[in-house]
């Protein structure tokens, strides 16, 4: 339970890890590297759960640099990722939550080489462009004049800006167990045996992930599943251990 961010590297600089956590209930985001001063900055199988407010990733308003997040569950959007550099993502699951001002993935890059692939996405129910992107036009760097583009459907995200190639549309039918935490009550707190992570045999988050060395080496199948939880993996003992 937080009032801000479940974990924070803001102000960091280089080689900073933050993997196999699990957070439930922060007001604002998940995770924030907002600044971080060249990375990288490794977000790695984690798990975020209820962020009313916030978003995923926090990276808007102070231009950070060198952000990669692979393999995390994000019950949330990624609402709020403007204005950052060098930035990757692969293997995660984005499951918005149908906020109705939040599209599932909002990123304005100011380096025309950040990506995002390999990922799977819950998208939202309401008006908005189910995608946002924004790079530089016809330069590497641009700090000072991306806007965004909108897109209506993965199909038009992929074909128009040439990302998420292997990227899937999914729902939460790939937990054993998933509700929603509602919008419209971002009060509410919700426990964390209330959902279960885990990935169902035959779901679309299965071997639907990319081979990364020293990432997730020792997948079980075909090839890594999306999120944090390999399916079949050891069981992860989130917070405190008595011995």
């Amino acid at each position: 339970l937080s009032v801000d961010d479940f974990v924070e590297t803001d102000g960091g600089n280089h080689n900073i890890r933050v993997y196999q956590n699990r957070g439930f209930n922060a007001a604002h985001h998940g995770l924030s590297a907002q600044p971080m001063f060249g990375g990288p900055v490794y977000f790695i199988r984690n798990l975020v759960y209820n962020v009313p407010w916030g978003g995923a990733i926090k990276t808007g308003g102070s231009n950070p640099a060198g952000v990669l997040a692979y393999h995390n569950t994000f019950i949330a959007e990624n609402s709020n990722t403007s204005g950052l550099s060098n930035a990757h993502y692969r293997n995660n699951l984005f499951i918005g939550t149908n906020h109705p001002k939040k599209p599932v993935l909002r990123q304005l890059n100011h380096t025309s080489y950040s990506s995002t692939d390999y990922n799977g996405y819950r998208v939202n129910d309401n008006s908005l462009p189910k995608f946002m992107w924004g790079v530089p036009e016809g330069k590497m760097r641009d700090f000072e004049s991306v806007e965004y583009g909108e897109y209506r459907s993965l199909d038009e995200f992929r074909r128009k800006t040439g990302q998420e190639e292997h990227g899937v549309i999914l729902d939460t039918d790939i937990f054993e167990k998933m509700i929603l935490p509602d919008p419209a009550t971002p009060h509410v707190g919700y426990a964390s045996d209330s959902v279960d992570f885990r990935l169902k045999r035959g779901s679309a988050a299965v071997d639907a992930g990319l081979a990364m060395p020293n990432i997730n080496d020792g997948y079980s199948g075909s090839a890594p599943d999306l999120g944090a939880l390999e399916l079949g993996s050891d069981t992860v003992v989130y917070g405190p251990r008595v011995e």
